[in-house]
């Protein structure tokens, strides 16, 4: 059974919040790759957010194709399955390249939803 969008939403909205809590006094990628803690953190926050999204009623997918869901919940299904084989490089650009862009449409997903 699918859950509420607007739950879902704010679950994967806090753990986008969550992220940039963790890495707040990160400056660096080598800073994050040898802070095991931060890391660690940020994945378990990525894949909260891939689950929640794959949670996502699929119609609501389908008409909001500016988030790239499938990229979400692939990095989760990543992330999972290849823990060992996870690029925290990767992981640190998405951080600092996609995940503002991200958290903004989740923002105006939220907003569209209580309205």
């Amino acid at each position: 059974m699918k859950k509420d969008n607007s739950l879902l939403l704010s679950h994967i909205l806090e753990a986008v919040k969550d992220i940039e809590d963790y890495i707040k006094d990160t400056s660096s990628v080598e800073d994050f790759i040898f802070d095991k803690k931060t890391h660690d953190a940020v994945l378990r926050s990525f894949q909260v957010i891939g689950e929640a999204a794959n949670n996502l009623d699929e119609n609501f997918i389908e008409s909001n194709p500016n988030v790239e869901w499938e990229k979400v919940i692939g990095m989760r299904n990543f992330i999972i399955h290849e823990y060992f084989g996870v690029d925290l490089n990767i992981v640190w650009d998405t951080i600092k390249e996609d995940l503002p862009t991200f958290k903004n449409n989740i923002e105006k997903l939220l907003q569209r939803a209580s309205v």
